[in-house]
């Protein structure tokens, strides 16, 4: 009992980071930002937040950008009595999610003395114990192996095409395989980051630079090599990605099938 209260207190003081820009016109919307698109009868964005809500997740920042007053209204309307900042991505060209948390760091709306959960509404997750569980993993990582930063994988992808994985000299192949599941740690974009990431994310990172800037690229590398990114791994059929159309009809009918099964039993 304890334990669980200690967690508990760890989830309540742990910020949610959550990525709410984006364009949704490759998916036919031209009025909304992507994290706004339907998802049942709800959106990406809420399907989210009443994720970590049920786990008991008090607070949240939400980063925006193409057209974050969308979001701001959404929000005000929906989620009144949510504990939450906003803050607008900087005014350059080019953004990426490094400039984003930057931003998000000098105008105060991250508090970098708190541990964060970094999410993305188009990582869709039909696990909804998954911030909790994610949470614990981490606490513990960082407590006996002093990981600052944990990242959430699943086993394996289906690759979306089809696949001859060897050809003989007369170049005929000698197999086929369409969409074939390749079993390589692929992380689905959630993490649990302490103070010192935010530390490196500031010394790493111009805001000033001329292209987008992720900060998967710059700083994940520096935490893997030094030890301090720990992982967490699930099965792959847990958590829908949306990128693209298609990914998104995936995820519809993944939720539908979700609220079928809840409504059975």
């Amino acid at each position: 009992m304890e334990e669980l209260s200690k967690l508990k207190q760890e989830i309540e003081a742990t910020q949610v980071i959550v990525f709410a820009g984006g364009k949704a016109k490759r998916f036919g919307y031209s009025d909304k930002p992507k994290a706004l698109l339907p998802l049942g009868n709800t959106t990406l964005l809420d399907h989210q937040i009443e994720m970590f809500e049920k786990c008991g997740f008090k607070r949240f920042v939400l980063l925006v950008g193409y057209m974050g007053d969308k979001v701001v209204a959404h929000m005000k309307s929906r989620h009144r009595t949510l504990d939450y900042v906003v803050s607008f991505d900087p005014d350059v060209p080019k953004v990426g999610k490094g400039k984003a948390l930057k931003q998000a760091i000098i105008n105060k709306s991250i508090d970098v003395r708190k541990r964060g959960v970094i999410a993305f509404p188009d990582d869709v997750f039909l696990d909804r114990s998954l911030p909790y569980r994610l949470l614990s993993n981490h606490v513990f990582s960082a407590r006996n192996h002093g990981a600052s930063l944990t990242i959430l994988l699943v086993s394996g992808r289906h690759y979306p095409y089809g696949v001859v994985r060897e050809t003989d000299a007369h170049g005929r192949a000698l197999s086929f395989e369409e969409k074939p599941f390749i079993p390589l740690l692929t992380s689905t974009g959630i993490c649990v980051v302490e103070p010192d990431f935010y530390a490196l994310l500031m010394k790493k990172v111009d805001i000033k630079s001329k292209g987008a800037v992720e900060f998967e690229s710059i700083v994940y590398p520096e935490f893997a090599r030094t030890k301090k990114m720990g992982v967490m791994t699930i099965p792959p059929d847990v958590w829908c990605s949306v990128n693209d159309p298609k990914e998104y009809e995936v995820a519809l009918e993944a939720i539908k099938n979700s609220q079928k099964k809840k409504g059975a039993r």
